[in-house]
C-alpha cells in the first residue's frame, strides 16, 4: 500500500512540473539564442573575435526560461583563441563552462545523439541564417 501511494505521489508531482513546460519551434529558440549571444559577446574581452560554432536549444521548457547552449571560439588574454560553451537561461542568466565542460552543454557536445533523444536540437543553421540576414 505504501509503495502504491508513493508511486502515485511521484506521478502526480511529475505531472505538475511537466504542465508548466511548453514546446517551442526553432524560430522562437533562434531569438533566444540571439539574445544569449549578444549577452555573451558583451562579456568578452575582445567581442569582435567571437565566432559561434554551434547553438543547441532545449525545445520544451517553461516560457520564460529558455535553455540554450552556445559553443564558441574567442580570443583569450594571451592573444590565442579558446573554445568554450556558454549556457543561456534567459534574461541576464549566462554561465560559461571553461574547465571540464561538465554541465548540460558539455554533455550535449559529448553525446549529441543522446541529447536529441532528450529534447535538445541543433539550431546552428537557423541561427546563422538569421544572423546573416541582419544588416
Amino acid at each position: 500500500m505504501k509503495v502504491v501511494l508513493l508511486l502515485t505521489l511521484t506521478l502526480v508531482s511529475s505531472c505538475a512540473f511537466a504542465k508548466d513546460e511548453q514546446s517551442f519551434v526553432a524560430s522562437d529558440e533562434v531569438r533566444n539564442a540571439a539574445s544569449g549571444v549578444e549577452l555573451l559577446r558583451a562579456s568578452l574581452r575582445d567581442p569582435d573575435s567571437m565566432v559561434v560554432e554551434h547553438v543547441y536549444a532545449k525545445m520544451s521548457h517553461k516560457p520564460d526560461h529558455p535553455l540554450i547552449c552556445i559553443a564558441y571560439r574567442a580570443k583569450n588574454g594571451f592573444g590565442g583563441y579558446g573554445y568554450d560553451i556558454a549556457e543561456y537561461k534567459g534574461g541576464r542568466s549566462l554561465q560559461v563552462e571553461t574547465i571540464g565542460k561538465l554541465g548540460w552543454c558539455g554533455g550535449i557536445e559529448r553525446n549529441l545523439d543522446r541529447a536529441i533523444k532528450k529534447g535538445w536540437s541543433d539550431i546552428t543553421a537557423e541561427y546563422r541564417a538569421q544572423s546573416e540576414a541582419k544588416p
